[in-house]
Parts: C-alpha cells; structure tokens; sequence
C-alpha cells in the first residue's frame, strides 16, 4: 500500500512541476540570457555568460542559437579577442529584457485554488520533503550547474531556490 502511495505522490508531483517549468518557463534559460544581457549593457562575451550563469559552454552556444533563431541576439566579433564573440541584444531582445523586468509576478494565482491554510500546509510538508531529500543526497547541490533555477543552503540549515 505504501509503496502504490508513493508511486501515486510522485506522478501527481511530476505533473505539478511539468506545469511550473514547461508552462510557466516556456523559455526561463533564455530569459536568464536576456535578463543578464539587459542588466550587464546588453552586450557580453559568451565566455561571461557562461560563467555568470555557471553552464557549460555548449549550453550557453546552444542558447545563444536559439536567441538568434528568435531575433533576440546577434553575435559580434570581440574587438579584444578576434578569437571570440560578444553576445548583444537586439532591439527585439531590448523589448524582450522590458517585458522580463516588467512582468507581474508570474507565479500570482498559481495557487489560487487552495485555501491559506492549505497553501502553509503545502509550504511546510514541501520543504520538509525538500531537506530530508537534499540532505540524503548533498551531491545534487554541486551537479546543478545545467539547471536554470539553483538550489542554495542558508547559513540556518535550511534550502532554498533562486529563480
């Protein structure tokens, strides 16, 4: 019986977090490419990028790609090093960073259907999860470099999340 229970809890979690991330981030990776052009002069080299967001640099060639692909970017030859490329956003990208900066709070009414009481509930049993899983494997903390949101331990024990 437990065993039905936690497979049943796991696929109703995979559901909730499909949406949060596919629905809601329907392009978070680029966006944080948008986002760190906009507050860095619109314009970086792919090597910055790559640090500042701590991924790989095919990630960052694969996200530079489909940000040209979209308008959002071109890529410039670096005045300092012929060898690389700087990172500038376009017009279209400048109104995509104004939109970024701009948006309500995406995750308003996301939670809408249940009661506060409900929502502190959840709140609590989520980060209880969220410890006890993160303290038996401490290794997923250091492999997270490919993932856009980053999972951070205060000072306090506890986790938390940066978006």
């Amino acid at each position: 019986m437990a065993e039905m229970m936690d497979e049943e809890l796991v696929k109703k979690m995979i559901i909730c977090s499909r949406y949060v991330r596919h629905y809601r981030h329907k392009n978070i990776a680029q966006d944080r490419v948008i986002e760190l052009l906009g507050n860095n002069g619109s314009k970086m080299s792919q090597k910055e990028i790559q640090n500042r967001l701590g991924i790989r640099a095919a990630s960052v060639s694969e996200l530079v790609s489909k940000l040209d692909n979209r308008g959002m970017v071109v890529k410039e030859k670096s005045e300092e090093d012929r060898r690389a490329f700087n990172i500038v956003l376009t017009e279209k990208g400048k109104k995509e960073f104004e939109e970024i900066i701009n948006s309500d709070d995406e995750y308003k009414g996301l939670f809408s259907v249940l009661s506060e009481e409900e929502c502190v509930a959840l709140n609590n049993i989520l980060e209880k999860l969220g410890n006890d899983w993160l303290n038996k494997e401490p290794d997923i903390l250091e492999n997270q470099h490919r993932r856009g949101a980053k999972i951070v331990k205060d000072e306090h024990g506890k986790f938390d999340v940066t978006l």
